[in-house]
């Protein structure tokens, strides 16, 4: 058997979201940058598990609920992604407790609906978005950047 070596690939350093800081006649410092922080909120745990995955993919932090209920107290989140799907009585329901509740504050909220359902419906109901299933990894991450940005800001 003839086995070949191969050299160690170079050592690339790993991203990280650390932003270089400094002033005029200061040292530089290194100051940690939070990435953005998306709840999802959906009963289906294949899609909480999925749509983290993808936003985790594109750098935000992702936060899952499987209901109000089960956000957590002190939660800072840049935006809610709640799976409204057929957005019948009990699905408005939801979406005014979400944008009524104190713990989401400001945060822009984005439905996930079937495709039978009119993204205008909820966008008059007070959602700042709408995603159609299947829904795909770049329209989620085009969604999320087009109302908080990119993942963490760029660093100069």
């Amino acid at each position: 058997m003839c086995r070949r070596a191969f050299p160690a690939p170079p050592h690339l350093p790993l991203p990280t979201s650390v932003v270089q800081t400094a002033t005029a006649g200061a040292v530089p410092t290194r100051a940690v940058v939070r990435s953005k922080t998306v709840l999802v909120i959906a009963s289906n745990e294949d899609d909480r598990l999925i749509w983290s995955a993808v936003l985790e993919h594109y750098g935000y932090v992702a936060v899952l609920a499987d209901s109000l209920a089960a956000v957590p107290p002190r939660l800072q989140a840049d935006l809610v992604l709640v799976a409204l799907d057929r957005f019948d009585p009990p699905r408005v329901r939801l979406l005014r407790e979400v944008i009524e509740d104190r713990r989401i504050g400001d945060a822009p909220v984005v439905g996930v609906i079937d495709p039978d359902v009119h993204p205008s419906e909820l966008l008059r109901a007070g959602c700042a978005g709408a995603l159609a299933r299947p829904l795909r990894p770049a329209s989620l991450e085009a969604e999320v950047r087009r109302l908080i940005g990119p993942a963490t800001p760029p660093s100069h």
